[in-house]
């Protein structure tokens, strides 16, 4: 039988730091509740707001599969393995810390704020070589539908990231009154929903903006959306 529950936005972690607006759905930094570790290997959900000329200088990570998806403005980033490059709205980063790596994200802008949400997932294996890929997708792929932007497994599209892990990131931009639905990938995995923008229906629950969704025991995801929404649905094992 199916098992859910809903996290709501006023209840996420987080803090203003001036440079940096940050809201955190899992314990990270100096937020900790111990009943919000993760959900199975899905380990952070950030939703950053960093303004001009700021950002987060260089520094190191490990065995974590690192997503970053912009929402509003454009991030610079530069790592230990010389890959360097633009992250504008409509591009999706994925980064293997892997065995080890260093990174910097920096505001690209000296007048405007970035605003972007970055994941972070365990790896399947340990120690493998860093990696980084980029890539874009076109609006029509995630309007009134859920397009998988990064998966680990073999059918994914040409615009699709590859993840070191059984698990995928979906992205959907809703009209009103849209109905859709998500087949789970994996009998171990459950589905987590972070909606970024709007107000949608799951059976007789409303969401908001902020709020996150976690479901496991159950092989489908049906939602609808009561306005123009935005969400992210991450299929990861438990």
């Amino acid at each position: 039988m199916m098992q859910y529950s809903i996290h709501r936005s006023q209840n996420r972690g987080g803090a203003d730091h001036g440079w940096l607006n940050t809201k955190h759905s899992f314990s990270f930094a100096h937020y900790f509740n111990p009943y919000r570790m993760g959900f199975g290997a899905l380990r952070v959900i950030n939703e950053d707001v960093v303004a001009p000329k700021t950002g987060f200088p260089n520094h190191p990570h490990r065995n974590m599969e690192i997503i970053t998806i912009v929402k509003e403005g454009a991030l610079r980033h530069q790592d230990s393995t010389g890959n360097s490059g633009i992250i504008p709205v409509g591009e999706i980063q994925r980064m293997s810390a892997g065995s080890g790596i260093f990174h910097s994200e920096y505001n690209h802008s000296s007048t405007d704020r970035v605003h972007f949400f970055q994941v972070w997932i365990d790896t399947k294996e340990n120690e493998i070589i860093p990696d980084y890929e980029q890539n874009n997708y076109q609006y029509h792929e995630i309007r009134n539908k859920l397009f998988p932007i990064v998966s680990g497994f073999d059918n994914r599209s040409d615009n699709t990231l590859y993840i070191h892990q059984n698990a995928e990131i979906l992205l959907g931009n809703l009209d009103e009154d849209i109905k859709v639905n998500h087949t789970i990938r994996n009998p171990n995995n459950g589905i987590y929903v972070q909606v970024v923008k709007g107000k949608l229906e799951f059976g007789n629950d409303i969401l908001n903006a902020g709020d996150g969704l976690q479901i496991t025991e159950t092989d489908n995801l049906k939602l609808k959306s009561l306005n123009s929404s935005e969400i992210i649905v991450f299929d990861v094992p438990i």
